[in-house]
């Protein structure tokens, strides 16, 4: 079902959404690629050690290439690149797990629809069809929550049909509701992923369960952690990204071997990186309190010396003065004799 009245906009599969976005802009499609797949990053199942922290990162490496703005650290080239080696890693992590065990199906679909976001985000709509890879990541997103228990892999266009499914279609659906009534992707990345108080309670405890399990696994992944609660603040705050424009190009124009690293190595480098702009302010603010100091400590020398001077002065102005006036004085008395 696809409304044209944005205040009734409803998706409940990929092919409604993707009918909605052929008629608005490229990038609104991105973005809400973009944000659909977010929302699954706690649905990665508990898998083997390895094999999770793989699963993990080429999620979370398609999800930051998929939403890369465009600036100045944009280059073309390291973004053709990185696009294509997020894409292939995060489909042979689907694909791996979707063979090795059924409980593994939320993470399956969940990676692929990271995948799904970075080719909508990379390929030009004037050559390949980016709306509809735009409606496919919301769609396995969407899908990542509606496996029940028995974890069986389902067709990802009947999942709509499970609540979980449902509610996440709402979240999309009041994202393209959103951009319908404002034009503008700059208010939607202000608004939190999740807006409906029941699911934004479910997402919280998916939330704490995989930080547990990430931490226990991944040590020194506080930069990840920090990372997605900012977007996905559990309180009011707005959402926001710890890492700079900068940096964000940074990690995620990483090469295969460094991503593909032990995840303590790949958290240690992040953890640095993101630190330096921190040191380089604290350095600035040491060498400026210095500097500082230094000239307190020099105008007050100064300023000391000024008045040591002034005191010299005053006392020389003083006995002048008083030679002065003893001179007028001697002067007075001789005139008197005279006369």
């Amino acid at each position: 079902m696809n409304e044209r009245t944005s205040s009734e906009l409803k998706f409940l599969d990929r092919h409604s959404l993707s009918a909605w976005l052929r008629e608005n802009p490229g990038n609104w499609g991105q973005e809400i690629a973009v944000r659909a797949v977010l929302r699954a990053l706690p649905k990665v199942e508990d898998l083997k050690v390895s094999l999770s922290n793989r699963v993990t990162f080429s999620f979370i490496r398609a999800a930051l290439v998929a939403s890369l703005p465009d600036s100045e650290h944009a280059r073309a080239a390291d973004r053709k690149i990185a696009s294509e080696a997020a894409i292939a890693e995060a489909e042979a992590c689907a694909e791996r797990i979707g063979k090795r065990a059924r409980m593994a199906s939320n993470a399956a679909y969940a990676v692929s629809a990271a995948a799904y976001a970075v080719r909508a985000a990379f390929y030009p709509a004037a050559q390949i069809d980016n709306v509809s890879y735009a409606a496919h990541a919301a769609a396995f997103a969407a899908a990542a929550y509606a496996n029940g228990p028995d974890g069986d892999l389902l067709n990802v266009d009947s999942d709509a049909a499970r609540p979980a499914a449902a509610k996440c279609w709402a979240e999309i659906s009041a994202d393209a509701r959103w951009l319908s009534a404002r034009g503008s992707i700059a208010s939607l990345t202000s608004r939190p992923l999740w807006t409906m108080p029941n699911m934004l309670t479910a997402a919280k405890s998916d939330w704490v369960t995989f930080k547990r399990r990430f931490v226990t696994n991944a040590p020194g992944c506080d930069p990840w952690i920090a990372w997605y609660e900012g977007l996905l603040p559990f309180a009011s705050a707005t959402p926001c990204n710890v890492f700079s424009e900068e940096l964000w190009h940074k990690i995620a124009y990483q090469a295969d071997e460094w991503w593909k690293r032990e995840a303590v190595a790949v958290n240690t480098d992040v953890t640095l990186w993101l630190a330096a702009p921190r040191d380089r302010a604290a350095k600035a603010k040491a060498i400026a309190d210095r500097n500082n100091r230094f000239f307190a400590a020099r105008a007050k020398a100064v300023t000391d010396s000024v008045e040591i001077h002034l005191r010299q002065g005053r006392s020389s102005i003083n006995g002048g003065v008083r030679w002065i006036d003893a001179v007028d004085e001697l002067e007075r008395r001789l005139a008197g004799g005279r006369k």
